[in-house]
This record gives structure tokens, C-alpha cells and sequence, in this order.
């Protein structure tokens, strides 16, 4: 018998659907997960350690309210008079402020969100002594001159109160709550002269451990006169910062991991409706992935920028809030509030499903141009932004939100990945002559992503909605 006679048959090629599923274990992308909320846990367990006890990290302040009824009355309570610094806003957040106000000005509801706000000057009741523990740089500033010491990310440039240059003589700590966009001095007889009603003043109040008394200041939050509040948001500090975005990295990568290998491992069975969709995905490998790379890198893009800017995200930060409180969002935050979970997780489907997903992505994209995968793009930068772990506390609100982030971003991608193959299929047809079965493939896949984004967004509606309301 010859050697090639001895020799056996070559192996049929594989499929890309028979290669992509040999690999079905779940173990990689679960410890990956794994992997990045144990970072995000630590992170959150060591800043929490390092803040407990440090002066005025749970300070809280009413600046443009009377100092009366029970907050007057609370022990440890500061007088505060406040003045808003006038001076040439700041670029970035003028050219913000430019951008939003013709689309903001369109919400149903006007949202009270000024992006350019001024910093405030604040004249508290207090010894200078009593702030050396605050000072993180400079000398503080002498009882009686006008001299000031700034917020965490107030500029360090000197201003003007009627004619007179204030000068900023040092920086507060950043943990310093309450005053991020702030100046701080103490209320002296020599300066007291720009702090008085006839100067356009306003006198509020200033509590160190605000939060530990918040019931006693604020017995009831919901009235309509209810004082503006500034507090509990302060930095965390950049290696924070940096190790919590590697977690929500870790956990990107496992769940984009996770659900591509259960596609491909699901596109085997005989679901008839998704069976199509789930098949695409196998068969377009580098589509499916580098759509992943696209708007994942986009999201992190971003939120690298939301840390590098922490002032245009905090700006941002409190837009989105009020989109939820008083703009067009205002049914989830009013669902969430409620603390009914059944209520949460519906208003949230509706939001992300029916009009995010249904009305944005997959409606605008019948015209075959891709349109809904632009405005994903879109929407991922802004969540990307402002999802940035700048300020305190933000690595162990993701502890659990994280796992939110990759169900809900896995489905976003899903759709827009649909989206695409609908004109590629398309332009197929067209070229290969038989286009009738790829309009028919094309429209079984797309509805697939219908339905399937449907149940995945329902599943991260219901998990985020029991999460935030259980465990918040």
C-alpha cells in the first residue's frame, strides 16, 4: 500500500458557525466579570475607609434660602451669606451652554439647568482656624481682606465684588462637599460690607456633617420650596478614578465575551424566529466584533474625556438629572422614586425598548442608510461621559450598575449590528441577482433583533430596577 494510499481524508472545512461554537464554556467571560466588580468593590471599599472621618466630607449647604424654622435650629449649624462672582464664564462651559440651550429650550418642561452658573462666594460665620484642616494648597486667607479659598473646581484666577479684586490665596481639599464650585472665607466686620441684602446677598446655611442630620434640616424635601442643596459630590481621587474605569472595562469585556459566545452557541437550536439573527452573528464575525470595538470604544473614549474634564461632567451630570426629575425623562424618575420595582423596571423598558431601541434605532433604519447605529454612537458618548468615575462614591455605585452597563449596552450594540446587515444584505441582493431571498433573510434577521433586544432589555430593565431600589 503507497503512503498516499495510508493516508486518511482531509476533515471537511468547518463552518463559521461550527468553528465560533466549540467555544461554549462560560467560564472566561464569568471571571472576567468577576474580575472587574471585585475591582470596582475594592476600589469603593478603600475610598469610603479614606473619606470616613475627614472634615466637611459630608457637608452640606442651602446658599440662596433664609437661614430659618428648623434648620436655624439644628446644633452645628453656619450662618452663610452668599454672592454670585461676577466675571466672563468659563469657554468650555459657555460653548456647552451654546450648544444645549436651542435643544433644551425644546423639553416640554424648561429645565432649570444653567451650564454656565457662576461660581458663588461664601462668607461663613466661622474662624479662620476652622478651616487649616480644609487646605489643601496655599496659605489661608487673612480675617478681614478680601481674600478667598477655592472649591475644588472653582478657578484660581482673581475676581471682582464691587469693584473690589478678591484674591485666591489657596485651594480646598477635594473632598471638601459642598463647595466644589465654590469660595470660601469667614464672615469678617471687614468684609462684611459686600455681603449685605443691599449688595444682592443671600443668606443660607452651612452644616460639616450635613448628611448625618439631613432629616432635622430638611424634615421635608418634596415641598416646592424646598432649598436647593449642595453637597456630597466631591473627587475621588485620580488612581481611583483610573482603577474604577479598568474595572468597568473588565466587565465590558466579559459581557461582550458572554453574549457572543452564547449566540453562537444558541444559533445551533431551532428557534425559528431569532434563529436567522443568531446565525449572523457567527457567520459575520468581524462585523459583530468590530461593532463592539466601535461604540465600546466610543463609550470609553468618552468617559476617559468625563475624567479629564470633571467640570463639563459635572455640568453634564446635572443635566441628565434633570432631564429625569423635570424634562422629558421625568416618568422614570418619578417611577424610581415610588420605589415600586414593578413600576421602575416598566417605565425603564418603555424608555429603553419602545422608544431608545424601536423608535430611534430600529424605525429610523428601515430607510437602509444605517441611521439607527449613528444615533447609538451618539448616545454612547453622552453615557460614556457622564458614567465617568470622577467623583466619590462612583466605583461602588458601579458595583452592581456595572452588570446593568454591559446588559444594556450588549443589546444596543445588537440592534445596531442588525441595523447594518439590513443594507449590506440589500446591496447583496442587488449584485448577487437574487435579491428577493436576501430581502427575505434580511427581514427575518431584522426582526429577530426586534424581539431579542426586546427580551435582553427587558431582563436588564427588571435587574436595574430591583438593584437601584433593593440596594440604594
Amino acid at each position: 500500500m503507497s503512503e498516499a494510499q495510508a493516508s486518511p481524508p482531509p476533515l471537511p472545512a468547518e463552518s463559521p458557525v461550527e468553528r465560533v461554537s466549540r467555544q461554549r464554556s462560560m467560564a472566561l467571560p464569568a471571571a472576567i466579570i468577576f474580575l472587574g466588580v471585585t475591582v470596582l468593590a475594592l476600589v469603593g471599599t478603600r475610598e469610603a475607609r479614606e473619606l470616613e472621618g475627614r472634615p466637611w466630607a459630608e457637608a452640606i449647604l442651602a446658599p440662596d434660602n433664609v437661614l430659618e424654622g428648623e434648620a436655624a435650629d439644628v446644633p452645628g449649624v453656619i450662618p452663610v451669606r452668599v454672592r454670585d462672582v461676577s466675571r466672563p464664564g468659563d469657554k468650555a462651559l459657555t460653548f456647552l451652554a451654546t450648544s444645549f440651550e436651542t435643544w433644551a429650550s425644546k423639553e416640554e418642561h424648561a429645565l432649570k439647568v444653567d451650564f454656565n452658573r457662576p461660581e458663588r462666594v461664601m462668607a461663613a460665620a466661622l474662624d479662620v482656624e476652622d478651616l487649616a484642616p480644609l487646605l489643601a494648597s496655599g496659605r489661608l486667607p487673612e480675617p478681614g481682606r478680601p481674600e478667598v479659598l477655592a472649591g475644588d473646581l472653582a478657578r484660581a484666577d482673581p475676581f471682582e465684588v464691587d469693584g473690589v479684586s478678591f484674591q485666591v490665596t489657596g485651594r480646598l481639599k477635594p473632598h471638601v462637599s459642598g463647595l466644589l464650585y465654590s469660595y470660601l472665607l469667614p464672615l469678617d466686620a471687614g468684609i462684611e460690607e459686600y455681603f449685605t441684602e443691599a449688595t444682592g446677598a443671600t443668606q443660607g446655611w452651612l452644616h460639616p456633617e450635613g448628611l448625618a442630620h439631613l432629616d432635622e434640616l430638611l424634615p421635608n424635601p418634596d415641598e416646592a420650596d424646598a432649598p436647593e442643596l449642595l453637597g456630597l459630590r466631591t473627587r475621588t481621587r485620580p488612581a481611583y478614578a483610573w482603577v474604577a474605569l479598568a474595572g468597568l472595562m473588565l466587565v465590558a469585556w466579559g459581557g461582550a465575551m458572554a453574549h457572543i459566545r452564547v449566540f453562537a452557541n444558541a444559533s445551533h437550536g431551532d428557534a425559528r424566529i431569532l434563529g436567522p439573527l443568531l446565525t449572523e452573528t457567527v457567520e459575520r464575525p468581524r462585523l459583530f466584533a468590530g461593532m463592539h470595538v466601535a461604540l465600546y470604544g466610543t463609550f470609553f473614549a468618552c468617559m476617559v474625556l468625563g475624567l479629564c474634564f470633571p467640570l463639563l461632567n459635572y455640568r453634564l451630570t446635572e443635566y441628565v438629572g434633570a432631564i429625569f426629575t423635570e424634562g422629558g425623562l421625568s416618568y422614570v424618575g418619578d417611577a424610581y422614586r415610588s420605589q415600586n420595582i414593578l413600576q421602575a423596571a416598566l417605565a425603564t423598558y418603555y424608555n429603553n425598548y419602545v422608544v431608545q431601541t424601536l423608535g430611534f434605532t430600529f424605525l429610523p433604519s428601515v430607510v437602509p442608510l444605517a441611521l439607527g447605529a449613528f444615533k447609538t454612537a451618539a448616545s454612547f458618548a453622552l453615557a460614556g461621559f457622564v458614567m465617568a468615575p470622577v467623583w466619590a462614591g462612583s466605583a461602588a455605585g458601579q458595583v452592581f450598575h456595572s452588570i446593568t452597563m454591559a446588559l444594556e449596552l450588549e443589546a444596543y450594540i445588537l440592534a445596531s449590528f442588525v441595523v447594518l446587515v439590513w443594507p449590506i444584505r440589500l446591496v447583496r441582493g442587488v449584485i448577487s441577482g437574487a435579491f428577493s431571498q436576501h430581502v427575505a433573510r434580511a427581514a427575518h434577521i431584522y426582526i429577530g433583533g426586534i424581539v431579542l433586544t426586546g427580551a435582553m432589555l427587558a431582563i436588564a430593565a427588571l435587574y436595574e430596577a430591583t438593584s437601584l431600589i433593593l440596594l440604594w
